[in-house]
């Protein structure tokens, strides 16, 4: 029998053991591996980024270099996002006022109010504030996805959300996204890479993409036609099947447009709230639900709240089933005939 002796750590060669060392070169090899990756990711994340997150992006870095500025600001969602180019007004105004579109895609109350803060915080020409009044609540899960989670939000307008500190998941993600370009993109690099393994070549089709949707987001001073919405129009077999279509506001919505509300009274500036043109069946299940005289009283009721603050309603009513892509968004038709009234309204006003 062999003695345990026999394989003693003392007995093996020297090209046996193993020696340490007073530096962790593996770890420090592997963390300059994932920052070379991760840099590499994000200088060239327009090669894969996705069509949502180029559209927040681009937005803000139009802001953030002054190209945005401007006296009259829109705000809202994909409706005015899409279906408001502000160049029709700007061309009929002359240069006396430059129109600027805010709006985006999934935007909701809260969203806007922080854009509105981080947009007056380098911009103070403006005086006319624009806001979309459609979907009137800020839901749990608009915090937590899309380009505002990704990466737009920062850490104090992402823990207005009163997020739990118990609750870690969306923190830890939250925190990943904004460390980890790879993880902020996985999904769209994913699709990236296994276009180029099918393709058999650096697929350059979402860069060539990107960069039209940047070039036509600042001609167009943050409006960008909806391509989905660009080929279609409602017909009469669309129409879905008749419901109430009263005037709602949740809690949280009424909390953040209230907000939104103080901070344009704070500024003296003036605040319109514009509801978009609806379909003709629309509009007619919120005539019988008493739609406009419930928003009316709510109106009033923000006027005597706020005293100081200058707040008119606009809509533009009479739009034919044709001017829509679905029940909410403009068909390409709609979205021409609604940036040219709104420039026809603007060109109208006195102040």
């Amino acid at each position: 029998m062999l003695s345990s002796s026999s394989i003693s750590s003392f007995e093996l060669t020297k090209y046996e053991r193993v020696y340490t060392t007073t530096q962790p070169r593996a770890a420090l090899v592997f963390l300059l591996a994932v920052v070379c990756i991760e840099f590499g990711v994000w200088r060239g994340h327009s090669w894969f980024a996705d069509l949502a997150a180029w559209f927040w992006e681009t937005k803000a870095e139009l802001v953030a270099e002054g190209h945005l500025d401007g006296e009259v600001a829109v705000f809202g969602s994909s409706v005015l996002f899409h279906g408001l180019d502000p160049l029709p007004a700007d061309q009929r105004l002359g240069g006396k006022r430059k129109v600027v579109n805010l709006a985006l895609n999934g935007q909701t109350l809260q969203h806007s109010t922080q854009i509105l803060n981080r947009f007056l915080a380098r911009n103070k020409k403006v005086r006319v504030v624009v806001l979309e009044i459609w979907n009137m609540d800020v839901e749990h899960d608009s915090w937590l996805r899309g380009p505002y989670y990704r990466f737009w939000a920062t850490w104090d307008e992402f823990l207005q959300s009163k997020v739990h500190y118990w609750d870690i998941a969306p923190i830890v993600a939250f925190a990943a996204n904004r460390s980890l370009p790879s993880f902020r993109y996985r999904e769209a690099l994913d699709n990236w890479v296994s276009t180029c393994l099918r393709t058999r070549t650096i697929s350059d089709e979402t860069l060539l993409r990107n960069r039209a949707v940047t070039e036509e987001m600042t001609e167009h001073l943050g409006f960008v036609p909806g391509e989905v919405f660009e080929t279609v129009s409602m017909n009469p077999n669309q129409v879905p099947a008749a419901r109430e279509r009263p005037w709602l506001i949740t809690a949280a919505g009424d909390l953040w447009l209230r907000r939104f509300v103080a901070i344009c009274e704070r500024h003296n500036l003036r605040l319109v709230f514009l509801q978009p043109p609806a379909p003709p069946f629309v509009e007619s299940e919120r005539a019988l639900s008493a739609y406009r005289d419930a928003f009316q009283g709510y109106v009033t009721e923000i006027k005597q709240q706020y005293p100081r603050l200058s707040l008119e309603t606009l809509d533009f009513p009479g739009y034919k089933l044709e001017n829509f892509a679905d029940d909410h968004h403009l068909s390409r038709k709609g979205r021409v005939r609604l940036s040219e009234d709104f420039a026809a309204w603007l060109a109208a006003r006195k102040d």
